[in-house]
């Protein structure tokens, strides 16, 4: 069995615009060596509560080094840097109406923006949400209004961003 030193990254997810992540081992002592998996491998730098920062989108994998030769333990950790966005934007839903009084196991949201999180919310009220892909989304279980008229859609990503509203009409 190989030891493994423990190292952790705070935060383990930032954007490429210059948000800078702290890296620290805990649980081993000695050296520490660190290899951040992007451009600036090769240049090994050394210490604990190292900070760095990535210059692009990507998921990476950072690995710390403790101790000599011969006698190293190994830790990585994974970071995963994404570019800023302006938040999501809807640009269709299906279906394009809906029948008064009927449910709906779901509703597609196409768009822009969405991430891992990000809720369907009709007149305000979220509604389970299946993230697809960063175009797509479905929220599901929602029963339109029993009587004719607009439901207003929109999304909301977990950092709060909330889309353009979206109508779509109850018939």
């Amino acid at each position: 069995m190989v030891d493994v030193a423990q190292v952790s990254a705070v935060p383990n997810a930032a954007d490429p615009s210059g948000a800078t992540i702290t890296f620290s081992v805990t649980g081993a002592s000695g050296p520490i060596t660190w290899r951040f998996g992007d451009a600036t491998d090769g240049r090994d730098p050394e210490g604990n509560g190292l900070d760095h920062t990535y210059g692009a989108s990507g998921e990476y994998e950072a690995i710390a080094h403790v101790g000599a030769t011969g006698q190293r333990l190994t830790g990585t950790v994974t970071v995963t840097v994404v570019e800023p966005s302006d938040g999501p934007s809807i640009t269709g839903i299906t279906p394009p109406q809906l029948v008064a009084g009927e449910g709906y196991s779901a509703l597609v949201v196409d768009g822009s923006g969405f991430v891992d999180g990000s809720a369907v919310e009709a007149d305000g009220t979220a509604m389970p949400t299946s993230f697809i892909s960063a175009t797509r989304v479905s929220g599901a279980d929602y029963v339109a209004p029993g009587t004719p008229g607009t439901v207003t859609f929109t999304v909301r990503n977990p950092d709060d961003a909330e889309s353009n509203d979206w109508p779509v009409t109850v018939a």
